[in-house]
């Protein structure tokens, strides 16, 4: 079993709470650091990104003991976290934000030994994705506006795997995909039915 130990994961979401499965034995919170793009709380006041956390290093605590008829674990209940809030409290945000939350990330990586970087999250289609920042062959704009870079290859050039979560489409946003309309690619950062809240909508940004 993975361990994540000694590792770091920035978690590009509504932020992450405080959870015992998010905790070190000793009951130390792993979330060795929380930013955020809104303004008020630091913590996850709509449930996505801590419910990402806990797939990515849960470590079943909540779900462990004479009582508990299933075990929970996450891949490697070990890593620690960066949680980088850009979502509120009804799931909503601005793609400015998490390219915020990108730059950050580059910033600080070494400080914090972050090597990972989750996005859960899309948008509805509003344009070609070949203008689109997050998408894979989407750019970005840098200072003075002249040079364009891909979000995944800014992170890959800082050595950071950017872990994408693969949503369920209809046909016709797969044609539309084909088409070059398609906002979100094959590997979309969009939240999938099979690890949505049940009785909570996927984050949107815009």
């Amino acid at each position: 079993m993975l361990s994540g130990q000694g590792v770091t994961v920035a978690v590009i979401d509504s932020g992450i709470g405080v959870n015992p499965d998010l905790k070190t034995s000793l009951g130390i919170d792993r979330v060795v650091m929380r930013w955020s793009a809104m303004t008020g709380s630091l913590t996850d006041e709509f449930g996505h990104g801590t419910h990402v956390a806990g797939i990515i290093g849960g470590n079943a605590k909540a779900s462990s003991g004479p009582y508990a008829t299933r075990t929970f674990r996450g891949v490697a209940p070990n890593v620690s976290f960066i949680s980088m809030k850009v979502l509120g409290d009804d799931g909503s945000g601005e793609v400015s934000n998490v390219l915020r939350a990108v730059d950050w990330i580059l910033q600080h990586k070494a400080q914090y030994h972050i090597r990972i970087v989750n996005l859960s999250l899309g948008h509805p289609v509003v344009e070609s994705c070949a203008k689109d920042p997050l998408v894979p062959g989407g750019r970005i704009p840098e200072r003075g506006g002249t040079r364009r870079r891909r979000v995944r290859r800014k992170l890959g050039h800082a050595r950071l795997r950017l872990n994408h979560l693969a949503g369920d489409r209809s046909e016709r946003d797969h044609r539309r995909r084909r088409e070059g309309h398609e906002h979100l690619p094959a590997r979309a950062m969009t939240t999938s039915r099979a690890t949505r809240p049940a009785d909570r909508p996927g984050p949107t940004i815009t």
